[in-house]
């Protein structure tokens, strides 16, 4: 007996995370991509401008429903990247996109993005 063999995988899902062969996680930046935009767009559909819950509600909503998606395993998949490199954050979720999902939800920008 030779023991446990199995085929290599390409991807496989380790406690929520989905790591691919290549550990660059492509494939959970755009689970996450998904998953987040889906419950945006729920968001979206209970709330208005004039109309749906208040602005606290919404703000709740959001950190409890959207912010723990994308800040799920962070740490294990998310390299942060020196200044001189790049602004853009590493997980594929640029400023103008965040800036745009918290628009639909009625967020704005205070402080200006750091350099």
């Amino acid at each position: 007996m030779k023991g446990f063999v199995e085929e290599v995988q390409e991807k496989m899902i380790i406690l929520g995370v989905l790591v691919d062969s290549q550990m660059t996680f492509d494939l959970n930046v755009t689970e996450i991509i998904k998953k987040c935009r889906r419950r945006l767009g729920y968001m979206k559909r209970i709330s208005g401008s004039t109309w749906g819950p208040d602005m606290y509600a919404v703000r709740q909503n959001y950190l409890t429903l959207i912010r723990p998606v994308i800040t799920y395993a962070c740490g294990a998949w998310f390299i942060k990247q020196r200044k001189c490199v790049s602004t853009r954050l590493n997980f594929g979720l640029s400023t103008k996109v965040i800036d745009r999902n918290h628009s639909t939800i009625g967020f704005k920008r205070v402080h200006p993005p750091p350099n």
